[in-house]
């Protein structure tokens, strides 16, 4: 049983590893999207936008974005 335990932590730590090599083109994409998200409600360039993506322990993404504005946009179709 503990063969076992230790089987499945080193399989873990393998699917960490693969995930960890951070792919730049959905990071890119991902960032766009934010972007043109996020300038529906604020004056927001991409260079005020942060992301990336991490792999925690257990293999899962931790994505992370953080974002700066001076600005909200004000609209008249939000409502209460």
């Amino acid at each position: 049983m503990r063969e076992i335990v230790g089987l499945e932590n080193r399989l873990k730590n393998m699917i960490a590893l693969d995930k960890n090599e951070e792919p730049e083109k959905i990071i890119k994409v991902l960032k766009a999207e934010v972007v043109n998200l996020l300038k529906n409600y604020f004056e927001i360039t991409s260079e005020d936008v942060e992301t990336s993506i991490l792999v925690n322990s257990d293999g899962k993404y931790d994505l992370q974005i953080n974002a700066v504005s001076n600005t909200i946009k004000i609209a008249n179709t939000f409502s209460n």
